[in-house]
């Protein structure tokens, strides 16, 4: 499947670069091909207003000699060339208002004679067109009273310019394509790279939270039917057929019911880290930032945690600034980063070692400390321990379901904050940053 998804990325990158070089080559191309149109255009007029309305080749006419000169013919721009009638190759041909040829100029050209050159002006006329192309030449019908001048100008190194251009630029183009198209391969791997990790954390997620669910709920039904088996014997028991005491029976019920107790408020409060894991992932999870005493609240829940620690003979140092160092956060999210953050402290912790609960700050942010020593080492790196159901016991030998350290992450993001994890050797370091209010 990520082979095929692949392909499709490369496909849709290189369709999109088809795309673009096909655009950019094809602007280019329009525009030599105007710009080409428009300098012949410009050479044309230059031969027509050449000395004053004269026609070169046609001095001699002097009906020529007496017509004015269209007055927009000879706005001619800065860049006039007063070579262009000796430098380019053309010729001229006058026909009256019938169609009849009156004279014939090809002074200026010696691939054409007199009767091609009036095939040619016949031809044009009849295609009805004012400019355009004729074969290898740019030709005018320029109106003169009652005849029509053609001018036709011989554009064959143009024209073969234009295809050059073209030539060269569908070369660069398939070249550009096939060495854009190599890098995509080469580089696919590691654009995919990304998705593929979050395609393996989500297979991982999927099978670690169906081994938690599938835990406590094989001992629910395990339980359950060890329950109807009691109901079974004590039907048996009615009839004679056993000799074990009440009480017996009383005391083995209460152990089963205990342990479908423990295991359906396990499988509840997994099921609620879970939506809550989700809800605070995707950002849909309901924040009202308002102002906390982070020292309060700080020792709040660790004052939680008292009886618990001296349980497993962790100590707890507690250092904070005398001064009220304030954040605006949502209370309730924030106590839940504490809460798991502590209660992670009071699964891990090596036992009779020290837990350092630390509030700083400067003026602009609020850091909040966490630090305990791990009973267990810490192989994996703080980014993988910030994954869902990823525990720093590997044995699985901690109570716990490997959500706490991803949902404080998320609350913590939440609420414009950071959260750190730093590990060096058995240390375990959280740090929790939030903007400091006043």
């Amino acid at each position: 499947m990520l082979k095929k998804m692949r392909w499709h990325f490369i496909l849709a990158a290189m369709l999109a670069v088809f795309i673009m070089l096909v655009a950019v080559l094809a602007g280019i191309n329009v525009w030599n091909y105007h710009t080409t149109a428009e300098r012949a255009d410009q050479r044309i007029q230059e031969i027509y207003g050449f000395e004053s309305g004269k026609v070169p080749g046609m001095e001699n006419s002097e009906e020529n000699a007496s017509q004015p000169v269209p007055p927009d013919i000879f706005n001619r721009p800065d860049d006039h060339d007063p070579e262009a009638p000796y430098t380019t190759r053309f010729f001229i041909v006058r026909l009256d208002e019938e169609g009849n040829v009156t004279d014939v100029s090809t002074d200026f050209i010696a691939s054409v004679t007199q009767t091609e050159a009036e095939e040619f002006a016949r031809k044009v006329l009849n295609e009805k067109r004012q400019v355009g192309y004729y074969k290898n030449y740019r030709f005018q019908i320029l109106a003169k009273k009652n005849d029509n001048i053609v001018i036709f100008l011989n554009t064959t190194m143009e024209l073969r310019s234009v295809r050059n251009v073209l030539l060269i630029s569908c070369l660069v183009g398939v070249v550009c394509f096939l060495v854009v198209f190599l890098l995509v391969i080469l580089l696919s791997k590691r654009a995919m790279k990304p998705y593929i990790r979050n395609i393996e954390r989500q297979k991982r997620f999927i099978t670690d939270a169906s081994h938690e669910i599938k835990t406590p709920l094989t001992s629910i039904i395990n339980y359950a039917d060890l329950i109807g088996k009691e109901v079974e014997e004590n039907t048996a028991t009615e009839n004679g057929l056993t000799t074990e005491t009440d009480s017996e029976k009383e005391q083995r019920l209460s152990e089963y019911a205990e342990v479908l107790l423990r295991q359906s408020r396990k499988l509840k409060k997994l099921l609620d880290d879970l939506l809550e894991a989700s809800k605070a992932t995707t950002g849909n999870l309901e924040v009202h930032p308002e102002v906390c005493d982070v020292s309060v609240l700080l020792s709040q829940a660790a004052g939680e945690y008292e009886q618990r620690f001296s349980d497993k003979k962790l100590e707890t140092i507690v250092k904070q600034p005398e001064e009220t160092v304030k954040v605006m956060a949502d209370g309730r999210h924030l106590w839940r980063v504490f809460d798991n953050l502590l209660n992670n402290i009071y699964k891990y912790a090596q036992a009779g070692s020290r837990v350092y609960l630390n509030v700083e700050h400067d003026g602009q942010d609020v850091r909040i400390i966490f630090r305990n020593m791990s009973a267990f080492p810490l192989e994996m790196s703080p980014e993988e321990l910030e994954e869902r159901f990823t525990r720093g016991d590997k044995s699985r030998h901690m109570e716990g379901n490997g959500l706490g350290l991803s949902i404080a992450k998320s609350l913590t993001e939440l609420q414009n904050g950071d959260m750190q994890i730093v590990t060096d050797g058995d240390l375990f370091k959280v740090v929790i940053t939030l903007p400091e209010t006043e």
